[in-house]
């Protein structure tokens, strides 16, 4: 069950589809969302609690940088929209933490105490990819990483499971149960250069037992 999100953003638009994402999982499951900004190294830190769907008007601006004003700005907008859709009584909260340091030191340290990261795709290419942000989500947290590639209204439809059998692919399954369980459809999809039926059937078999009807 994914109870705390952690959910790393940048002050761009880009970061809009994390948010979105991240408030869509938090209102399925009752979480706590935590958007991460990296400040500069000499920057005070600053943490702003958002409880029981506080709208976006309320939430004070500190000093800071114009990105970090930007990204508690979108933060709270998509906080308050995320927000006109769910209950009151829905459990959802968020955090705005725009702590001193570099981002994948960060997303180290605070994604080891986080039930799954959500981090978005950059829609423009960058000079190195995956970068460091992402290999340090999912090396050095051990915490499930969700990557969106654009903008997403739900979660939940028709889900494609690509196995191969290999330590990685179960560790990725057993981490998306949360998920698989509110999937409608599930098909479970054999990858790879050699073909593995018996090992795919068993995967269903295996969701089976988790309350999860799957396919081939």
């Amino acid at each position: 069950m994914f109870k705390k999100i952690l959910a790393p953003i940048r002050g761009t638009q880009e970061d809009a589809a994390a948010l979105d994402v991240a408030f869509l999982l938090a209102n399925q499951f009752g979480s706590s969302v935590e958007a991460l900004y990296a400040a500069p190294l000499d920057a005070a830190s600053i943490t702003v609690d958002v409880i029981d769907c506080k709208p976006a008007g309320e939430i004070a601006l500190p000093d800071g940088t114009e990105l970090q004003r930007a990204a508690l700005v979108l933060f709270s907008r998509r906080l308050e929209t995320a927000t006109t859709i769910v209950p009151l009584d829905s459990g959802l909260s968020g955090r705005f933490s725009a702590l001193p340091g570099t981002e994948p030191d960060l997303i180290a340290a605070n994604g080891r105490i986080s039930d799954l990261i959500v981090i978005t795709r950059p829609s423009a290419a960058e000079s190195a990819w995956p970068n460091l942000s992402l290999e340090s989500a999912i090396r050095e947290t051990g915490s499930p990483v969700l990557l969106i590639p654009r903008a997403v209204s739900r979660i939940g439809g028709r889900t494609v499971v690509a196995w191969n059998g290999n330590v990685e692919a179960a560790r990725a399954v057993r981490f998306a149960l949360p998920l698989l369980r509110k999937s409608v459809q599930i098909v479970v999809v054999i990858v790879g250069g050699q073909p593995c039926t018996s090992s795919g059937a068993k995967l269903v078999e295996y969701l089976r037992c988790h309350g999860v009807r799957a396919e081939m």
